[in-house]
């Protein structure tokens, strides 16, 4: 948004970090000089906002407060983790978390516990398995590519 308007776009709460537009500096005049880094941050940004919306619309469509993130993607990807918290917080207004399995590596374990004939008898809460990640607003800022 800092790129399009030169600052935060009060009218839609918008701050100046926000990311408008994917690849957006690739395409302006010679004088804006990009690197690979920005290449790259402009791909992991536009495949969390796709996640992120898809994730949300799902959500809504079927009045769950609690989506789960797992996979390996995550598991190193703090920059990505964050990018969808707060796009989930953002879209949903703080009605919705975003929540990261602890360990991911483990989560067919999981789900073999779960279908187990002794399932009735685990008392497994969300909370023991998810940790929220804080939205970048909390954490830290990125920069618009």
């Amino acid at each position: 948004v800092g790129d399009i308007y030169g600052g935060d776009y009060s009218r839609f709460n918008l701050k100046a970090s926000t990311v408008a537009s994917a690849f957006g500096k690739m395409v302006m005049q010679d004088d804006v000089k990009t690197t690979k880094s920005d290449a790259a941050a402009s791909l992991l940004h536009m495949i969390g906002a796709n996640i992120a919306q898809l994730a949300y619309m799902t959500a809504r469509e079927n009045n769950v407060p609690r989506i789960l993130f797992a996979g390996n993607f995550l598991r190193m990807n703090m920059s990505s983790a964050i990018y969808l918290s707060s796009s989930i917080n953002y879209w949903s207004q703080g009605k919705m978390r975003a929540l990261f399995l602890r360990h991911e590596g483990y989560f067919g374990s999981l789900g073999a516990l779960l279908k187990s004939k002794d399932a009735s008898k685990t008392s497994l809460r969300i909370t023991e398995i998810t940790e929220q990640i804080p939205s970048k607003d909390q954490h830290m800022d990125d920069e618009a590519v």
